[in-house]
């Protein structure tokens, strides 16, 4: 998931769109960079199952750039998502890394702190097509006035709808909360799952709150908003009329749960959309729901790891695999946001209405804010969504619980 910014970004997709060794790391000293020398480059990152898609692209990246660089060996080096953080803060401590490493926004300050990154403006600021990239798209990579990395894709939640069990009640597709109210309770009658969201604590949380509260007009801003309150309510009905689970906290659930053509809604995200399209044998969509047509800008940012050994071969690899339009077309196929502004306005993305409906979502969207806090801002909304979804608090004490949390934190 992804981030820091402390804005609305109103995208111009809009109008465009299991733990590692530390001595199995490159760049840094580890065994492998020793063995191989300068021409090896490991690239960390979190992409399994769970990121659909996405995970496809690994081979094709690495076999497209060792084609044009001949001299290079690409070495994909996977940890799981919630241990990515502290295993390169870890690294970083004993002076080690990888060449490339892609985290979510949320980690980069942490991760600067720690010195596990380095700045990246010199090759930013020569990179010919940098405006191709709308600089409020980039933010996720900026850190006290310095460029840590660049992001070429998004990654936003939208709501899932399953089409047969829509006709089967006799529902059309909702265009407001109310309607999906409606649809719910039908299918909640008709024998289905209403409903399915996703409520791990920490950044997890936050990325499936965060919509629900935009939405509603909270920002991060004015972490007191009403609005938080007023749909955090309309969740409440929700939870206690059972239509979604109190399992919902305990993991990314939601996008398995709307495979089993069982629940007639679900909150899920876009890098979704290439496995569902060969994988669900019914008739589904992603709806723009009034109450729910803004999100929290997710997907990877790409950093320059500290210890790099060749920092200019991990830019060109940054370059030639995520900025160019090829690499734009990529993440679109694998049903991404892509940010570069001449593939999203291709067949590709335009062509594709679920795909459009995510880039419309995105136009609305916003970062997460970029101060130290960032983690600590993410820990307060994640945790608070898991503990009301798993009903430990109600939707004024989490709504509270989020006001009095967040706000002394976007001060500091």
């Amino acid at each position: 998931m992804t981030r820091p910014r402390p804005f609305p970004v109103r995208l111009a997709i809009a109008g465009v769109a299991s733990g590692l060794a530390l001595s199995s790391c490159g760049g840094g000293g580890g065994d492998q960079a020793a063995e191989a020398g300068d021409g090896t480059l490991t690239v960390l990152h979190y992409y399994d199952e769970g990121a659909g898609a996405l995970q496809d692209l690994l081979p094709v990246w690495e076999e497209r750039f060792e084609a044009a660089n001949p001299d290079t060996d690409v070495k994909f080096e996977y940890v799981p998502y919630d241990q990515m953080q502290q295993k390169v803060i870890s690294a970083a401590a004993a002076g080690k890394g990888w060449d490339v490493i892609m985290p979510t926004g949320v980690w980069l300050p942490e991760m600067i702190k720690a010195g596990a990154v380095q700045p990246l403006d010199e090759y930013r600021d020569g990179y010919a097509d940098k405006d191709q990239f709308p600089e409020n798209t980039q933010g996720a990579g900026v850190y006290d006035g310095q460029q840590y990395a660049v992001q070429a894709h998004t990654n936003i939640e939208g709501i899932l709808y399953n089409k047969t069990i829509l006709d089967e009640i006799g529902a059309e597709v909702p265009t407001n909360l109310d309607e999906m109210e409606e649809a719910m309770a039908a299918a909640k009658a008709a024998g289905y799952n209403a409903f399915s969201t996703a409520a791990p604590p920490g950044t997890g949380g936050e990325f499936n709150l965060v919509p629900w509260l935009v939405s509603a007009g909270w920002t991060y801003e004015d972490a007191c908003n009403p609005g938080a309150a007023e749909v955090m309510t309309r969740l409440e009905g929700w939870r206690e009329e059972g239509y979604f689970s109190a399992n919902d906290a305990s993991g990314f659930n939601a996008e398995k749960n709307f495979t089993t053509g069982q629940y007639a809604f679900a909150e899920g995200g876009n890098w979704n959309l290439g496995t569902f399209e060969t994988d669900l044998e019914f008739e589904w969509g992603v709806a723009v729901i009034e109450g729910f047509d803004a999100a929290l800008l997710g997907g990877e940012i790409i950093a320059i790891g500290a210890e790099a050994e060749d920092p200019e071969l991990a830019w060109t690899f940054i370059e030639e695999t995520f900025l160019t339009a090829e690499g734009g077309a990529d993440f679109a196929s694998a049903g991404s946001v892509p940010l570069r502004a001449d593939v999203a306005e291709t067949e590709v993305v335009t062509g594709d209405v679920n795909l459009s409906a995510y880039a419309e979502i995105a136009g609305n969207s916003v970062g997460n804010p970029a101060n130290e806090n960032t983690a600590k801002i993410s820990d307060a909304i994640g945790g608070a969504f898991n503990e009301f979804v798993a009903g430990q608090l109600s939707a004024e004490e989490a709504a509270g619980r989020i006001c009095d949390e967040v706000a002394p934190l976007m001060e500091q």
